[in-house]
């Protein structure tokens, strides 16, 4: 992948300005990754041609990518003085010019306090439905999925199962071991089931 370093040339900047700051205002409309990067990515594609887009943020699990990998590509670490707010990459089967690399430095720019709203805003829901020690879904993260499930059930007439499973003789592993082991098993436990359960299933 090409990591440019580009030496933007006064007029182009100016140019791009105003382009930069609409973009800006119509990716503040989701909060949403998924149509925050897709919105960016249909706003780009007017100034440059890209056959392909990918945006990763491993903190949230994030892996997005729009149309197809090409043979040619520039990437880009996304930051906001130390934050990290993920990386992008465009792709396409042609080698980009300068001139477009920076084009999309400039709308990059655009990108990234919007980014980070939608960043920061998920980080919260997952915090707030998440449990800490174990990272499956909490109790609150519960409570609004049986409400849900409940009623898609009910509307479509399917079944619907829960599976409760307590862990025997843990109290002892706390007594004989510790806290900080029995917290381990825990998670140990909860990772085991988050991995067999299918992707229709939810674990809390």
């Amino acid at each position: 992948p090409h990591m440019p370093k580009i030496e933007h040339d006064t007029g182009l900047m100016d140019e791009l300005e105003p382009k930069r700051l609409e973009l800006a205002s119509i990716l503040q409309k989701t909060l949403e990754p998924m149509e925050l990067i897709a919105l960016f990515g249909r706003e780009l594609g007017k100034y440059i041609p890209f056959d392909g887009m990918t945006y990763t943020f491993p903190p949230l699990n994030v892996e997005i990518e729009l149309g197809h990998l090409a043979q040619y590509s520039c990437s880009y670490e996304l930051l906001i003085t130390d934050e990290k707010l993920g990386a992008i990459t465009l792709n396409r089967e042609i080698e980009f010019e300068e001139r477009e690399l920076a084009v999309a430095e400039n709308m990059l720019a655009g990108l990234l306090y919007p980014l980070r709203n939608t960043l920061l805003y998920q980080l919260a829901l997952r915090s707030a439905t998440t449990d800490p020690l174990t990272g499956v879904k909490n109790r609150t993260a519960m409570d609004a999925s049986i409400k849900r499930e409940i009623g898609l059930a009910q509307r479509h007439n399917t079944p619907l199962s829960f599976i409760l499973f307590d862990l025997d003789h843990f109290k002892s592993i706390n007594d004989q071991f510790g806290h900080l082991i029995g917290d381990q098993v825990l998670r140990d436990v909860a990772k085991v089931a988050d991995e067999t359960i299918r992707d229709s299933d939810i674990i809390f």
